[in-house]
């Protein structure tokens, strides 16, 4: 593990999901004062995805919503300069963790 510590990630999957298929997936990451749990405050992304596969302006995927702050004891409370070495380490963690996991 990039950080030492299992972390956590929210995932939607399309109506009718099929664990037997294969979906293309959508990493989508909040702004810089968030984390996982930004876009679901602040929006509706689940509802907003599954208007568009119904009206066929997306196809069905699986949307990940990750916490780009890439460590365990760093906050979006915390100044940015503390928290830059967890954004910059995130690279990581998507591409050698959360990517493979899901």
């Amino acid at each position: 593990m990039t950080v030492g510590a299992k972390r956590k990630a929210r995932i939607f999957t399309p109506p009718g999901y099929d664990k037997t298929k294969t979906y293309p997936v959508l990493y989508l990451l909040h702004g810089i004062g968030g984390d996982e749990n930004e876009w679901v405050r602040h929006g509706v992304p689940d509802v907003i995805l599954d208007n568009l596969i119904a009206d066929k302006k997306a196809v069905p995927m699986i949307v990940v919503l990750p916490n780009g702050r890439a460590s365990t004891i760093v906050t979006a409370k915390d100044p940015i300069p503390k928290q830059s070495p967890a954004f910059a380490l995130f690279e990581k963690d998507l591409l050698t963790d959360l990517i493979p996991f899901v």
